[in-house]
């Protein structure tokens, strides 16, 4: 299923947010990130990488901050469509 994104998210093919070279993401922080993309919630997130479900949303609130993104769809299509899973 293709995310809906609102067409003030878009921008010649991309959303809005830094460029992949300008955001500097952990080994972890990354892997929530790929957790995210494949559609897992926080819980499933937690069990997969052996942390807690607070660490995970601590991951997730570090990956906003650094994007720029307010949730999950949109750090998910930005980390798709700049190539970085």
């Amino acid at each position: 299923m293709t995310p809906v994104i609102p067409t003030t998210q878009i921008s010649t093919g991309r959303l809005f947010g830094p460029w992949p070279s300008e955001v500097h993401l952990t080994p972890r922080e990354l892997q929530a990130l790929r957790l995210v993309v494949e559609g897992d919630e926080n819980w499933a997130i937690a069990q997969t990488m052996g942390i807690s479900s607070s660490t995970v949303k601590l991951h997730l609130h570090n990956i906003f901050v650094k994007t720029g993104l307010h949730n999950r769809v949109s750090i998910a299509v930005w980390a798709v469509r700049n190539n970085l899973l």
